[in-house]
């Protein structure tokens, strides 16, 4: 890992960004597809020095993520209980459902997660009674 450590702090100065222009799986029945961009915002050489936890407020990440409903029912394993293990999303606006498809969009930016443009806290979808 040392032999590692002086390029990969080269590379990251660079303020690199890995664009994911499309990845799909796909059934007969539908496809699920993810697109976005992850980068580091602010990368200096002074962060090589801090705890490696602190980069998390650094990493700027947006995927647009597309189920198919069908694709979604067709894996195994899912049946329709899938749709019931994401309903408490759809109905908080996490997740979009229209026209056979569920979408959204996630955001990780200055160490804030949110989906569809809400914050996103996934202690708040625990069943009453589950430890926290």
């Amino acid at each position: 890992m040392t032999a590692l450590t002086k390029p990969l702090q080269a590379l990251l100065l660079q303020q690199p960004e890995m664009q994911i222009d499309r990845v799909s799986l796909a059934t007969a029945q539908g496809q699920g597809q993810v697109t976005g961009l992850v980068r580091l915002v602010g990368f200096s050489a002074a962060d090589f020095q801090g705890p490696p936890a602190l980069l998390m407020g650094k990493l700027d990440v947006k995927l647009d993520l597309s189920i198919d409903e069908a694709f979604l029912n067709s894996l195994p394993g899912a049946a329709a209980s899938a749709l019931t293990q994401l309903q408490p999303l759809i109905d908080q606006g996490y997740v979009t459902r229209s026209n056979g498809g569920l979408r959204t969009q996630i955001l990780f930016r200055a160490g804030q997660l949110t989906l569809n443009g809400k914050p996103f806290n996934p202690a708040a979808l625990r069943p009453t009674g589950q430890p926290r």
